[in-house]
């Protein structure tokens, strides 16, 4: 009877411990495209959820697949043929398009727009990144334009939405509790996260620990139940 005890308040420690940690994720929206046959684009914001008013920047990853890129299925998959295995198609992250391939950034409705120069990002080859700008809530067009390192043209249009990547969301249709008067003192998106991560951490290591101590009381009073 004791050891159920001791085990029951454990386990529904773990579930509040994991129940307080666990917060919804962001599903990394990006829009995967052929072209050219043999280069895979994969394109979004850098940083998502893309929120109006916080530093982003467009996200561009290229492959190249010498015998063409492979049918989505799995990522990476190629749909075998009928009564063979499925074979794995590994493509190769691609070097060197920022020096001749741009993006232009254009606002919804073609309102403003911004010509931006690619630059690698830090320990990924194959993927870039554009110049950091502030972007306001609404969707948005990226278009690349320029060569690949062997010559091919790209003149590529990605437009933002629930199918693509994300549009930029409104802050004040997130912020909580909402700001009297349009006034806001509420730290930065990251800043925030941080505080709240490291909150949940401390409350859930107090759980874990109450929840223990209550364990070990039950059990100590069952042992002093059986002597008597």
């Amino acid at each position: 009877m004791a050891l159920r005890l001791f085990v029951a308040a454990f386990a529904a420690a773990l579930v509040v411990a994991l129940a307080i940690t666990s917060s919804p994720s962001s599903v990394s929206a990006h829009e995967h495209r052929t072209v050219a046959e043999n280069y895979e684009f994969t394109v979004g914001w850098s940083g998502e959820p893309a929120i109006g008013g916080q530093p982003n920047a467009v996200f561009l990853e290229i492959v190249f697949f010498e015998g063409g890129v492979p049918e989505e299925h799995d990522e990476g998959e190629q749909a075998p043929a009928e009564g063979e295995e499925s074979e794995t198609v590994e493509g190769v992250p691609l070097e060197g398009v920022e020096e001749t391939l741009g993006v232009t950034v254009t606002a919804g409705g073609g309102a403003a727009s911004i010509e931006l120069p690619l630059e690698p990002a830090f320990g990924e080859v194959g993927v870039y990144e554009s110049t950091t700008i502030i972007p306001a809530p609404g969707d948005y067009t990226f278009t690349f334009t320029g060569t690949l390192p062997d010559g091919t043209e790209v003149n590529e249009s990605f437009e933002s939405g629930p199918e693509t990547f994300a549009t930029v969301d409104d802050p004040a249709t997130l912020e909580f509790p909402a700001p009297a008067d349009g006034a806001s003192d509420s730290p930065s998106s990251e800043e925030g996260e941080d505080e709240d991560s490291n909150t949940a951490m401390i409350v859930a290591i107090v759980a874990v620990i109450l929840a223990i101590i209550a364990a070990g009381i039950a059990l100590f009073a069952a042992s002093g139940n059986r002597r008597a």
